[in-house]
């Protein structure tokens, strides 16, 4: 659903498109419905024989604290109680981070120790740095977009720190301050944004004609995108999870995978399937026919990018819209598949899933739709970052992430940015790297068979923790791991009854308590923007941009005497990043920051 909110706010502020809002809505539900014709053909493998069903922690685990949520024990807290208890603590403890001291979180203990270096600045800030010692207060921050820590198992949160100590910690040092890669220094530390060569911010309005495709011309006066070097080091780490997703399937599941797919059509019925058989199944045809009116199957993030920009390079609409026909098919099938099979355990009729799960979408997507357009049609500049306050929560950061992706890959085309014409062609050889990593590792598992930790090395899950760090940043990293290291390790092995008992009715509380109080906020105080200021509603306060990058978004410089003003101003105080003018004798200066 999130996809379908971020095409149209793209469409309708970054690209000024109108649009039909009844199109938009057939539109929002032919993308919803279209994961219901996967799951057709996904559900004889999850729902039928228990050997088919590959290992689903937080399924399985939903599935025992729906069972023994009301179950009694004389000795100690019902479960019952303990969610509520948390529920309570969570929702009324996000009042502090989410209203009333903010810099809760992101805690850049760094960026205040050595609050006069700007390298010092870079490496601490938790959101626009790499943050280093950065943790957060708040439980969004947290699992927003990774998900609670306490449903994944600790081997798959070492998997995720190595990941993250790869790339944070080894890659982006040596590559911003040791090699200058890609003129790293020219340009952010971490962001997400397209820029000139010089380091300034690149203007997408100038190249896209009338029609919403690239002119070649202006393109050309403009030059070529440049992008972070954290930006692409994320991409070259995005192809080598593709390729080595395939591999690592291949070499280490391969044969798994045959076997329980010629065992679903010959093992015995379980007790499951058995019971499960006495409620009617759901008709192919309620499949066949939504496959009919949407007519498209499902795809992978990237790959949906690249294709479509290959085939369609300069029509960032078209590659938007593939992107989530494709991408969005794909994660709502996997996640219908998965609430099919907690039905199956719980012994609710097919049909009855199927219905709700259809009303839920169409009634989902139309609010959704509603709500954006609303959203975008009420608030004044919305998602337009240089024109709001510096604590608007409507920036929209990742609806801005969605459009520069849209840039790169729709607009400008991958040629022009990871193929000939572009800059960052090196970037392609991260697919055999991606390749090969899953073999060398298989091949160390076959030399050294005893060493049972490597066959938990998962590559693909390692790569792949790049592809979130731009929307949940590193000190949602940070906390995450730490979190889920302490409930998934050491509370797992000290407290291992305690862990069974209350770990993911906490990670259910501690998500709804939050929730609710979100929504408070925002009807309460949100959507008139009263807020509180003082020095712990100010940010993480941190000052990541050096004094040369100032330099270059100085416009315009006319007299040599208002430079070393500037500079003078600068060198006495902290480095500036929220400020939109400084007024001096005979010139007024502005530039942009915070990009």
């Amino acid at each position: 659903m999130e996809m379908n909110t971020e095409l149209n706010s793209i469409s309708k502020k970054s690209e000024n498109e109108s649009s039909n809002d009844y199109e938009e809505e057939d539109e929002e539900d032919d993308r919803s419905e279209r994961y219901f014709t996967v799951r057709s053909d996904g559900r004889r493998f999850a729902d039928l024989p228990p050997m088919v069903n590959f290992q689903s922690l937080p399924s399985d685990k939903k599935h025992d604290a729906l069972r023994a949520l009301h179950e009694k024990d004389k000795q100690r807290m019902t479960r019952a109680k303990f969610f509520l208890i948390a529920l309570i603590c969570s929702f009324a403890w996000y009042l502090v981070p989410g209203y009333l001291f903010s810099t809760l979180s992101s805690i850049s203990w760094v960026c205040w120790a050595f609050s006069g270096s700007v390298k010092a600045q870079q490496l601490g800030s938790g959101m626009k740095g790499l943050g280093f010692g950065a943790v957060t207060l708040d439980w969004s921050v947290v699992s927003s977009f990774l998900f609670s820590p306490l449903i994944s198992p600790f081997f798959a949160i070492v998997n995720v720190f190595l990941g993250y100590a790869l790339i944070i910690y080894i890659v982006m040092p040596l590559s911003y301050w040791g090699l200058d890669l890609y003129g790293a220094s020219r340009f952010p530390i971490f962001s997400s944004h397209l820029f000139t060569a010089e380091g300034m911010k690149y203007n997408i309005s100038a190249i896209v004609n009338d029609k919403f495709q690239i002119d070649m011309v202006k393109y050309e006066e403009q030059g070529r995108i440049h992008i972070s070097t954290f930006f692409a080091l994320t991409y070259g780490f995005g192809f080598a999870a593709i390729a080595s997703t395939l591999t690592h399937v291949a070499f280490f599941h391969g044969r798994e995978i045959f076997d329980k797919f010629r065992a679903s059509y010959s093992e015995k019925e379980d007790i499951h399937i058995r019971l499960m058989k006495r409620y009617d199944d759901i008709p192919n045809w309620w499949f066949q026919l939504l496959l009919v009116v949407t007519l498209e199957t499902p795809g992978l993030n990237i790959i949906t990018e690249y294709i479509m920009g290959a085939i369609l390079p300069g029509r960032p609409i078209a590659n938007v819209c593939f992107k989530v026909y494709g991408y969005m098919s794909m994660t709502q099938a996997i996640s219908f598949l998965s609430d099919f099979k907690l039905g199956h355990y719980m012994k609710i009729p097919p049909r009855s899933m199927f219905l709700v799960r259809f009303i839920g979408t169409i009634l989902a997507g139309t609010i959704n739709l509603v709500v954006a357009v609303w959203l975008l049609d009420s608030i004044d500049n919305i998602c337009q970052e240089d024109l709001l306050p510096p604590d608007s929560p409507w920036t929209c950061p990742i609806d801005r992430l969605f459009f520069d992706v849209s840039v790169i890959w729709g607009l400008v085309g991958p040629k022009r940015i990871f193929g000939s014409l572009g800059n960052y062609g090196s970037m392609n050889w991260f697919f055999l790297g991606g390749a090969l990593g899953p073999i060398i590792i298989w091949l160390f598992h076959k030399a050294f068979p005893k060493q049972t930790w490597l066959p938990l090395v998962n590559l693909p899950v390692i790569l792949g923790v790049t592809t979130s760090i731009q929307d949940a940043t590193p000190v949602s990293y940070n906390s995450w791991i730490i979190i889920g290291t302490i409930f998934n390790y050491f509370v797992f092995r000290h407290r291992k009854q305690w862990w069974q008992r209350y770990n993911y009715i906490l990670s259910a509380a501690l998500d709804a308590g939050v929730a609710f109080m979100a929504v408070l906020l925002y009807f309460s105080v949100g959507v008139e923007e009263k807020g509180v200021s003082w020095w712990g509603t100010d940010g993480e306060h941190c000052y990541v941009q050096p004094l040369k990058e100032l330099m270059l978004m100085v416009v315009p410089l006319t007299n040599k005497h208002t430079l070393v003003y500037f500079l003078n101003l600068v060198a006495k105080r902290k480095p500036y990043t929220n400020i939109d003018s400084i007024k001096i004798p005979f010139q007024k200066v502005t530039y942009c920051m915070n990009l």
